[in-house]
C-alpha cells in the first residue's frame, strides 16, 4: 500500500505575518491623510448646523405668529434662539460671530425672524484655522444661504 498524502489548506505562519505587516504599513501611510481631513468636515458640519437652526428659527417666528430672535452668546459660544429651552454651543476650535449686516459690528450680535416669514438680516460666520463658511439671512424673504 502506498501512503496517501493529505493536501492540508491554510496559510503559513510567515504568510500571515507578511500581511499583517503589508496592513500596519498601509494603515500608518494612510491614517495621517484622514486625520488633515477632519477639520474641514467639522466646521463644515457645523455650518449646516448653524443654517439649520436659522432655518428653524424662521418657521417657529412663522408657525407661532411672533417675532423670534437668534442671538450670540459670548459665554461660552453658542447661539440662542427665543424661547429655547437650551444654548446651542460650539467647540472651541471654531470662532463663531452673528451681524446684522454683511461686515458690520454694530448693534447687538443678533437676527430677528418676523411672523410674515422676513427677517431683519444678518450674516453668521463660523471660522477654523483651515475654512471659513458664511451664513446669509435674507432681509426681505428669511431665505437662508450658506457660502464656502
Amino acid at each position: 500500500m502506498t501512503a496517501k498524502r493529505q493536501c492540508l489548506k491554510g496559510f503559513t505562519l510567515l504568510e500571515l505575518l507578511i500581511t499583517m505587516l503589508i496592513a500596519v504599513l498601509a494603515i500608518g501611510i494612510v491614517a495621517p491623510r484622514f486625520s488633515a481631513l477632519i477639520p474641514g468636515v467639522e466646521i463644515k458640519g457645523e455650518a449646516q448646523k448653524a443654517a439649520a437652526l436659522l432655518r428653524f428659527a424662521r418657521s417657529r417666528a412663522i408657525a407661532e405668529g411672533d417675532v423670534i430672535t437668534v442671538e450670540q452668546i459670548e459665554e461660552p459660544v453658542a447661539i440662542k434662539v427665543t424661547g429655547a429651552d437650551r444654548l446651542y454651543q460650539w467647540p472651541g476650535s471654531i470662532e463663531l460671530k452673528v451681524m446684522r449686516e454683511l461686515g458690520s459690528d454694530e448693534g447687538e450680535p443678533e437676527i430677528l425672524f418676523y411672523p410674515d416669514g422676513s427677517s431683519s438680516g444678518g450674516v453668521v460666520s463660523l471660522q477654523s484655522e483651515n475654512r471659513r463658511f458664511r451664513i446669509s439671512v435674507d432681509w426681505l424673504t428669511g431665505r437662508v444661504t450658506v457660502y464656502d
